[in-house]
């Protein structure tokens, strides 16, 4: 025939298209054949044979159930006569074979793996986190009470200072970090720069403690003392409190949001004591200050759960100001979270998450929790203020009351 002819010579071939054009009967007269010449139903292929479109698929009887003898001859004519006009060139076969193998790969690619393997969602999957050390016990019992609500979901809390976290949140080496602080100026630089973005959630109050030995008679400090131990303008205790020792610094790394907050409220970004000793961890701090008469550290109010007893965590105040017109001058206020809340307390900061993930994963639903209200309850107990919850202010009172 013309096609094989074709396809010997290399000529190139069209499949010829046939459409389902309901009510329409190929079995027509020669007139009414004649009369369709022009109509879209009969197309041609490429040796100029015309062909129709039949509502029935070819090979099927007139009446269901019942095939006779020259239905059967007639469709195994057209299907013969079909196959044979669709014969195409080898590089269009060759081309045909190979998207059909692409195809086969590709869907092996997305169907396969473990058996019942889940896509992970906003309460399944796993997904680490660079949590400030300064706020790692809080943020830690965050994502163990998340787990407990969302059996498949796994959150890895690791502990970094501020500094590394927002480094490597910005050069995109993780998706989802808790900080104390914000972003300065230097890394709102660098995002902008290289056009990240990005979101930010305040989730909750925080402060930093300063903390002594429970040894030491001192229980509060002006700012201006605080200034002068920890930049070491004042070395040693003063003769009153009997003790005329050597002040020992002790502070968590150079990359601690703790010292940075201290360092800009407190210092006026002056730089430490140099004889001041740095630890690994704020629970290093701690226990450093507990066995050390002479100590005095710094560290976020989170650390301070179960140890409250073990050290003295001191007052601050400003003998030549007050925080607002309704309270008196000269006044020292504790880390307590209604002073945190009124901003009573001079060192103050706020806790931060920042995610820069596009999809909603774990990641987007542990934030989710963490500034819903079983998650802002976990900071109140935990010492923090919640910051998406509304807060009541409740005055207790150390006094007996006597029953009439």
């Amino acid at each position: 025939m013309n096609t094989d002819r074709n396809h010997r010579e290399g000529r190139s071939c069209h499949l010829p298209f046939f459409f389902v054009d309901c009510g329409r009967n190929p079995r027509k007269d020669e007139h009414s054949r004649h009369s369709q010449d022009n109509d879209s139903s009969y197309l041609h292929d490429c040796d100029g044979h015309r062909h129709s479109c039949d509502s029935r698929p070819v090979g099927t009887a007139k009446h269901p159930g019942t095939i006779s003898s020259d239905d059967r001859s007639r469709s195994s004519f057209i299907w013969r006569l079909s196959l044979r006009r669709c014969i195409l060139p080898a590089s269009t076969l060759k081309r045909k074979h190979l998207i059909r193998h692409v195809t086969i790969v590709i869907l092996l690619l997305t169907t396969s793996g473990c058996p019942g393997r889940q896509e992970p969602t906003t309460t399944r999957g796993t997904i680490a986190i660079e949590c400030d050390e300064a706020i790692f016990p809080v943020m830690k019992k965050q994502a163990e009470d998340f787990e407990r609500s969302y059996r498949d979901a796994r959150i890895i809390i690791r502990p970094v200072g501020a500094r590394t976290a927002m480094v490597d949140f910005i050069n995109d080496s993780i998706q989802v970090i808790a900080t104390a602080r914000p972003f300065n100026s230097e890394e709102l630089e660098a995002i902008t720069a290289s056009k990240i973005q990005y979101h930010e959630y305040l989730v909750a109050f925080d402060a930093v403690a300063v903390i002594l030995n429970k040894e030491n008679p001192i229980k509060r400090l002006r700012i201006s003392q605080l200034d002068s131990i920890l930049t070491g303008t004042l070395p040693r205790w003063p003769s009153r409190t009997g003790r005329g020792n050597n002040i020992e610094v002790v502070l968590c790394g150079l990359n601690s949001s703790t010292n940075e907050i201290v360092s800009s409220t407190i210092l006026g970004n002056k730089l430490f004591a140099p004889w001041a000793s740095y630890f690994d961890s704020s629970s290093q701090v701690v226990q450093y200050v507990r066995n050390s008469p002479n100590a005095i550290g710094i560290v976020g109010l989170s650390w301070l759960q179960g140890v409250e007893q073990a050290v003295t965590v001191a007052s601050l105040g400003n003998p030549n100001s007050a925080p607002d017109t309704i309270q008196p001058v000269g006044q020292f206020y504790s880390p307590a979270q209604a002073n945190v809340y009124r901003r009573y307390y001079p060192i103050t900061t706020r806790l931060y998450m920042y995610n820069r993930e596009i999809l909603r994963t774990v990641g987007l639903g542990f934030i989710a929790y963490v500034i819903s209200a079983p998650g802002q309850k976990v900071f109140q107990e935990n010492g923090l203020v919640p910051a998406t919850m509304p807060v009541r202010l409740v005055e207790t009172t150390s006094k007996q009351v006597n029953p009439q």
